[in-house]
């Protein structure tokens, strides 16, 4: 498939809305979609030394309820995910980790949304102040 056209029209900081147009060459099958285009992000797996995972509980507007979430935030425009990873936990949680290990890469609704998340291993926790 090869994008043939891509026109945004939305825009709020956090993200863009594309609407795309793209086809196969080979078949001329061509699909339309309206794409959520997003920097991507890093989701922290913080493990301590009992092997418990940290979660974050967030009010999340789509869902209307709070969530438990691993740790997660937007990458800044040409962040290391590593860096940004780390930047994260401790904003979020006040943990620093002194082991960090790539674990997956995924997008988590790619039938609409281009938002690839890079997740991380965070081990030795040691606490401090969310900020």
């Amino acid at each position: 498939m090869k994008i043939k056209s891509s026109k945004q029209v939305y825009d709020c900081g956090l993200f863009q809305v594309t609407e795309d147009r793209a086809v196969d060459e080979k078949t001329q099958f061509e699909i339309k979609r309206s794409v959520v285009r997003h920097i991507g992000s890093a989701v922290m797996m913080a493990v301590d030394d009992k092997k418990r995972v940290l979660l974050v509980r967030q009010y999340r507007l789509p869902a209307e309820k709070y969530l438990w979430e691993l740790p997660a935030g937007k990458l800044e425009p040409g962040e290391d995910a590593l860096v940004g990873a780390q930047r994260e936990l401790e904003e979020e949680t006040g943990y620093r980790a002194k082991k960090w290990k790539p674990l997956v890469e995924y997008y988590a609704s790619p039938g609409f949304l281009g938002e690839s998340m890079k997740v991380f291993v965070a081990e030795g926790l040691v606490p401090g102040e969310a900020h």
